[in-house]
């Protein structure tokens, strides 16, 4: 598995931090550190890495209304997610399921999946390889093999 570039990364975790929206929104806002998110990761040698990140509501640090972390969650289209072990996360919107790969910046849609709308995602680890399984309005599919 040397150099492989789908591998998970293990010892590395997001932590979200809660933040007020309430107040001025700008320069001015008593609670515009609030809102955090912290990549944290484990380094081959021993040491910990920690990246902040701050969220704001446009393309300047100026503005921090919603800061609040659980709003990178928040999606009309998305249905279910599902951690792959290989790294990958599988989004399932309603009429699709995306593989998308953080590391490569890059996706694949499914294709072969039953008609209707996608209703849910299931990782199955019992068995190997790992099994996606898919479920729509119209039947339910078991993917043991998904695109690169």
């Amino acid at each position: 598995m040397a150099g492989d570039q789908r591998r998970p990364v293990l010892g590395e975790v997001f932590v979200g931090y809660y933040g007020r929206s309430a107040g001025a929104s700008d320069w001015t806002d008593p609670d515009r550190h609030s809102g955090k998110l912290d990549r944290v990761r484990l380094k081959p040698d021993g040491s910990v890495q920690v990246d902040r990140m701050d969220l704001v509501s446009s393309v300047s640090a100026q503005f921090w209304e919603n800061r609040r972390v659980d709003r990178l969650l928040y999606d009309h289209y998305v249905r279910d997610l599902a951690a792959l072990p290989d790294g990958r996360l599988a989004v399932a919107s309603f009429s699709a399921v995306v593989l998308w790969d953080p590391a490569a910046s890059r996706h694949a849609t499914v294709a072969g999946l039953p008609k209707g709308t996608v209703q849910r995602l299931e990782l199955d680890q019992r068995v190997s390889p790992p099994a996606l399984h898919v479920a729509t309005e119209q039947g339910a599919a078991a993917l043991r093999v998904l695109p690169p």
